[in-house]
């Protein structure tokens, strides 16, 4: 028979990050709602977002990757290697080619 702390352990060990995983899509669901607007700008040296969690300028020169994904582009910081992800319908092809010019080769 297997000891307590034994049991307890795989329980643990499989079950927290399942858990965490269902809470950071809840909380995701819970900011980001069906029907909220997001729209995008596009200057020669940044790009503008409003989103539902945020409003902001993004200078092109801040990134160091670009990433056409099925339905998203994903652009990576050079600094913190944070990678953000815009839907890709809000990002035209002229976009990414204009933030592609920016980064370092």
């Amino acid at each position: 028979m297997m000891p307590l702390f034994l049991l307890a352990g795989i329980g643990v060990a499989g079950g927290l990050p399942a858990g965490l995983f269902v809470v950071a899509v809840r909380s995701i669901r819970r900011q980001i709602q069906v029907g909220d607007e997001w729209c995008t700008g596009f200057g020669p040296d940044s790009m503008r977002a409003d989103t539902p969690l945020t409003k902001g300028t993004l200078a092109y020169s801040s990134f160091d990757r670009l990433i056409p994904c099925d339905g998203a582009v994903l652009l990576r910081y050079k600094t913190s290697r944070m990678v953000v992800a815009v839907p890709a319908a809000l990002m035209p092809l002229e976009a990414q080619n204009r933030i592609a010019l920016h980064l370092p080769r």
